[in-house]
C-alpha cells in the first residue's frame, strides 16, 4: 500500500515540475531580493531606477495590500491582524494545494496560475512568521501617483497568478471539462467490458459444470440399464419387466 502511495506520488511529480519549479523559483526570487534591499537600504529610503517610473522604496508593511487591513486592526489589534494573516495564508496554501492536486490533468496554464499563487503566497508568510511584517520595496510611478502602493516579488507573483487562472478560465476551462469528461466516459466504456468479459467467463464456467453434471447423469442410467457391465437389449428389457409383472 505504501509502495503505491510513493510511485502515484513519483508519477504526479514527474508530470508537475513546472508548477513546482515555479512556486520554488517565485519563493527563492522573493526572499532573495527581501535579503538584498534589507541589508543594502535603510528604512523608507527611495532610490530612482527609472526616473519618473520605477523606484525602489523600502518599507515595513505589517498588514495586508496597500497597507490595509481592511478595519481588522480595530477587532484584532496590530499583532493580532499579522496573526490573522498568519492564518489566512496557511489556509490559503493548504487549499491552492489542493487545487493542485485536482488540477493535475488540466491545462499547464491553470497549474502554473496555482503555482505563482502558492510562491508568492509563502514568500510573503515567511515574512510575517519570522519578522512579524512583510518587506516591500518595488514602486511604481506615473504622473507623481503610485497606484500600485509599494510592493514586492511575492506581491507580482499573485497578481500575475490570478491574471493567469482567468486566462485559463476564459480560454481552456471548458476544453478542459469537455476532454476530462470524454476520459471519464472511456474509463467507465473499458470497466463496463471487463465486467461483461467477466460475466462470460462465470457463464462458461457454469455451463462446463452443468455439461459435467449432465454427462454425469447420463453415465448412472447406463449403469441401471445394464447387466454385469453388458447392456440389455430390447427383448432382455421386456423380459425383465414381465418378471417383474409376475412377482
Amino acid at each position: 500500500m505504501t509502495n503505491g502511495f510513493f510511485d502515484k506520488l513519483k508519477a504526479y511529480f514527474s508530470g508537475a515540475w513546472r508548477e513546482i519549479l515555479a512556486i520554488i523559483v517565485i519563493a527563492v526570487v522573493d526572499l532573495l531580493t527581501k535579503n538584498i534591499v534589507q541589508s543594502t537600504m535603510t528604512l523608507s529610503q527611495r532610490i530612482t531606477v527609472i526616473p519618473g517610473l520605477l523606484y525602489f522604496c523600502y518599507i515595513h508593511n505589517k498588514k495586508a495590500a496597500y497597507g490595509s487591513a481592511f478595519g481588522l486592526e480595530k477587532i484584532f489589534g496590530e499583532e493580532g491582524v499579522i496573526t490573522f494573516f498568519i492564518v489566512l495564508t496557511i489556509v490559503a496554501l493548504v487549499l491552492f494545494g489542493f487545487m493542485l492536486w485536482k488540477f493535475r490533468r488540466r491545462h499547464l496554464l491553470s497549474r502554473l496560475a496555482i503555482g505563482f499563487i502558492i510562491g508568492g503566497a509563502f514568500g510573503n508568510l515567511v515574512d510575517r512568521i519570522v519578522l512579524r511584517y512583510v518587506r516591500e520595496f518595488i514602486q511604481i510611478e506615473i504622473a507623481g501617483f503610485s497606484p500600485f502602493g509599494i510592493f514586492n516579488i511575492a506581491d507580482v507573483a499573485l497578481v500575475f497568478g490570478v491574471i493567469m487562472f482567468f486566462a485559463y478560465f476564459i480560454f481552456y476551462f471548458d476544453k478542459d471539462e469537455k476532454a476530462l469528461a470524454k476520459a471519464t466516459n472511456a474509463t467507465e466504456s473499458s470497466g463496463d467490458k471487463e465486467d461483461s468479459t467477466a460475466a462470460d467467463k462465470e457463464n462458461q464456467v457454469k455451463e462446463g459444470e452443468q455439461s459435467q453434471a449432465d454427462a454425469h447423469g447420463v453415465s448412472e442410467e447406463n449403469k441401471d440399464t445394464s447387466i454385469v457391465g453388458v447392456p440389455l437389449t430390447d427383448d432382455a428389457k421386456k423380459d425383465e419387466n414381465e418378471n417383474s409383472s409376475s412377482v
